[in-house]
């Protein structure tokens, strides 16, 4: 049974977006939204089953020790289910007219079963094919039905992330062949040390071979100083796709230095921890000056999400325990508030025909609703407690503090300006008179309505009784920090 459930949950959305094609256009949306929904009740399953991992594996390539390995742990089925609710939210958030809709819907479905074979892989050229898979659907829906210089912005994310997928394939190879391996199972792996001595600059082998699995994940989380495809490709996708992109895509990139670079090469990733460390607390504050100096509401939660996942990064490569089950709690909860912002400022694009923040104001008299859903996001974003950004943001920081007071004095400046962000952006948004737009004041949509509630939902919830996701993480982060 548990073989069949890994099978379901990676394949669900790939059977869904081939079947569009025997479905008219109008009900392809629908369509789509139902595969991601039975996808989520798979991964729900694992989920459950998360203390005794559902595990599948497969010959596949005998002869180059390649083998379709899945599994689910609490990390990956978390981040699994995040990834199916975050797809059929998108998906609702699609306009019923969309142009070439299957075409859409089917490269979303696409995304989505690449971007959870790549969480639940347990072979790395698995993991790498994956990791691939995921880029080219979100590259063409930018290019073909992004907004502004979309094709700019998507040949920008595809350079950028295809410079860190060549890295990470070098790294693959080195770390088989230097460290004399006969697989390339993570298991398998985990026991290898690449041997030889200085290669480059007093670098080693090991060295160099974590460089390169730490400049992909850089690149995709996006890291500072390398996130510079991130405003482009964020201000140029359509709504329901930045929400996938910033919801869920981007969280392979910490999820690969906790589950590959930390897993593989624990003792090297703690030879590199502070530079590591250095580059995500200057990214927490970088991101947050950037926000507030943003007039586009996108861009202006583009960094907003920049900052955020300079948190995460924080709290991964820090390598103590509460650090880690702090960032792994954060992956999550940034993937529900980062999607719903997005698609509050894809509503407000919509119904004001502009993004600019100098010409909105007082929405919350004509969009009651809109304006109190969003108050709790904005809230949960900024980390008031009893919303769940609070406690990844405080376990981060109690891990930071063990290991830098300089790097946690950053962080904890960066605590500051998200409040300045986030109530700057509410403000700006709904209080004060009605701005200078020729948009016609509504509230939420139905289909509004059923992307922000499930959100909103979350962030309470979390916020008020982290304690079953919070313990599940921590004691698969207490595992994988036990070998250091």
């Amino acid at each position: 049974m548990s073989e069949w459930t890994l099978l379901a949950v990676l394949f669900t959305p790939l059977v869904a977006a081939i079947l569009l094609f025997r479905v008219p256009a109008g009900q392809a949306r629908a369509l789509g939204v139902a595969g991601s929904l039975v996808a989520l009740f798979f991964a729900v399953v694992a989920f459950a089953e998360a203390a005794h991992p559902l595990a599948l594996s497969a010959s596949w390539l005998d002869a180059a020790g390649l083998n379709f390995s899945l599994s689910v742990d609490g990390v990956s089925g978390s981040l699994v289910g995040l990834n199916c609710l975050v797809t059929a939210l998108a998906l609702v958030a699609m306009p019923a007219a969309a142009p070439r809709a299957r075409l859409q819907v089917g490269l979303l479905l696409v995304t989505e079963t690449a971007t959870s074979g790549a969480l639940i892989a347990r072979d790395l050229v698995l993991f790498f094919v994956f990791w691939e898979l995921a880029l080219l659907p979100i590259f063409i829906l930018i290019a073909v039905f992004g907004e502004g210089r979309r094709g700019y912005a998507a040949l920008k994310l595809i350079i950028y992330t295809s410079c860190g997928s060549l890295a990470m394939l070098l790294a693959i190879i080195t770390l088989y062949v230097a460290g004399g391996a006969s697989s390339f199972s993570f298991a398998h792996l985990a026991g290898v040390r690449p041997g030889g001595g200085a290669l480059l600059g007093g670098l080693g082998v090991a060295d160099l071979t974590f460089l390169g699995f730490a400049l992909a994940f850089a690149i995709k989380t996006p890291l500072f100083p390398l996130h510079g495809w991130l405003a482009d490709a964020y201000r140029a996708a359509p709504t329901p796709v930045v929400m996938v992109l910033a919801g869920v895509v981007s969280k392979l990139g910490p999820y690969g230095f906790y589950r590959v670079a930390l897993g593989l090469m624990p003792a090297t990733m703690q030879r590199w921890s502070p530079l590591l460390m250095t580059l995500g607390a200057i990214g927490i504050v970088y991101g947050a000056l950037m926000a507030l100096r943003q007039d586009d509401v996108k861009l202006a939660i583009a960094y907003i999400s920049l900052s955020h996942m300079g948190f995460i990064t924080l709290g991964i490569v820090g390598l103590t325990q509460a650090g880690v089950s702090g960032a792994l709690v954060q992956m999550f909860n940034h993937g529900v508030l980062i999607a719903a912002l997005f698609y509050v400022s894809g509503h407000v694009e919509a119904v004001k025909g502009t993004r600019s923040l100098a010409r909105i104001s007082g929405m919350a008299r004509g969009a009651p609703g809109l304006a109190a859903l969003f108050l709790v996001v904005a809230l949960g974003t900024l980390g008031l407690p009893g919303l769940n950004g609070f406690v990844g943001e405080y376990m981060i920081l109690l891990g930071t503090f063990t290991r830098s007071w300089l790097l946690l004095g950053l962080a904890a400046g960066g605590v500051v300006l998200a409040a300045w962000y986030s109530l700057r952006l509410y403000q700006g948004l709904m209080n004060g008179p009605p701005g200078e737009d020729s948009g016609q004041r509504v509230d939420l949509t139905t289909a509004g309505a059923w992307v922000l509630v499930p959100l909103v939902a979350l962030v309470i919830v979390i916020g008020v009784y982290p304690a079953p996701l919070l313990n599940l993480l921590a004691a698969e982060a207490g595992r994988l920090l036990a070998v250091l």
